[in-house]
């Protein structure tokens, strides 16, 4: 009976670890596709409202210290008025017209983020889950997971495709380290992680 035991018990030990392993793999693709569509959701707002408002590419860091008050704002009014205000401190020239446009962006776009924010939090706690669970984490935890990611060694600050720092104190850069933004510009801000910002470069 012993001898017929431990090869099913291996075999088994063998066909979780696949299993394990090929879904700890898609998880961490997949949390690390969230955090690029958050920063893509961001580089499509800033591209579109800049092309809306006439605005050279070399002005934009600035535009998008106003976009970040808009999505900061508690009340969608008082976003509006953070962001013409921006266009006064700038000398921006904008007609009602494509004022309205801008804010119509805006909302969509602060919808698409906050979503996307939210898929990335799921992921991470679906992720989480499964590395705390039996007999599933113990066989990740042998097999490396979650994953260090090499690249990002010392939680380099000037790429947005790393983590800016260790969020969950471990002393390695993995996927449970990107942090789920409300607002902010879409390079600077996913680099550091922060979401500071002034109007108008005051």
């Amino acid at each position: 009976m012993r001898r017929i035991l431990v090869p099913v018990l291996a075999l088994g030990l063998t066909l979780l670890s696949g299993c394990g392993y090929n879904g700890a793999v898609s998880d961490e693709a997949g949390i690390k596709a969230a955090w690029e569509d958050n920063m893509n959701v961001r580089d499509s707002m800033v591209k579109q409202i800049g092309e809306a408002m006439h605005i050279a590419e070399t002005d934009r860091d600035s535009l998008s210290e106003a976009i970040t008050a808009y999505m900061s704002a508690q009340n969608p009014e008082d976003g509006r008025g953070q962001f013409m205000q921006w266009t006064q401190n700038a000398g921006v020239q904008i007609t009602s017209e494509n004022f309205t446009r801008v804010i119509d962006i805006m909302e969509a776009k602060r919808n698409e983020f906050q979503n996307a924010n939210t898929r990335l939090r799921d992921r991470q706690r679906a992720y989480e889950t499964s590395l705390g669970s039996l007999p599933n984490g113990p066989v990740l935890g042998l097999l490396g997971f979650p994953k260090t990611m090499e690249h990002c060694a010392g939680f380099d600050q000037t790429d947005p495709y790393c983590p800016p720092f260790d969020k969950d104190h471990d002393g390695k850069a993995t996927v449970f380290d990107f942090p789920v933004i409300v607002s902010g510009d879409s390079r600077s801000v996913f680099a550091t992680g922060q979401d500071d910002w002034t109007l108008g470069g005051e």
